[in-house]
């Protein structure tokens, strides 16, 4: 994490603090894929929740406009709320364009806890090695993601590029 910030990835508060175990929100999420993607576009669309004067809107748009976020189908991104395992393991999985190699099955212990939508994602980061899950082989897709394990997560799969 502090190599992230020295190379202005991550930002901590005004004093500096990275707070490694707290969860992230899906708008801090959403930055730092865009950040190491380093993505130029932006597109028009804006979701209903996603005001265009807060400082996530430009990174939200160019998500969109990458494909790596879809919203709910009521068009919301809920950008200050944490992001689940589940939700940011489909964000990478499309923005590194990894599919799973056979049937959408993750190969953790509560993979069936795994809504449908987020198996494929789950399985192909699995599968390519980018993600082990948590003690006791469980994903946890339920659980919100850690400032470290966003960290963690998205520097093993842009390592491996």
């Amino acid at each position: 994490m502090q190599e992230w910030q020295e190379e202005e990835l991550l930002k901590g508060d005004s004093n500096g603090d990275l707070f490694p175990d707290r969860s992230i929100t899906r708008a801090e999420f959403v930055t730092l894929v865009n950040r190491v993607f380093n993505y130029p576009f932006s597109s028009q669309r804006m979701f209903v929740d996603v005001p265009q004067h807060k400082w996530y809107a430009a990174e939200f748009a160019k998500a969109y406009e990458m494909g790596i976020v879809k919203g709910d189908d009521a068009g919301h991104m809920k950008p200050e709320q944490p992001i689940k395992r589940a939700e940011a393991a489909v964000i990478l999985a499309g923005a590194f364009g990894l599919q799973p190699s056979a049937d959408a099955y993750a190969g953790f212990a509560d993979g069936k806890q795994i809504a449908a939508w987020a198996q494929a994602a789950v399985s192909a980061l699995k599968e390519s090695g980018y993600v082990k899950g948590r003690t006791g082989n469980v994903f946890a897709p339920e659980a919100f993601i850690t400032r470290a394990e966003s960290t963690v997560m998205i520097n093993i799969l842009w390592a491996s590029c």
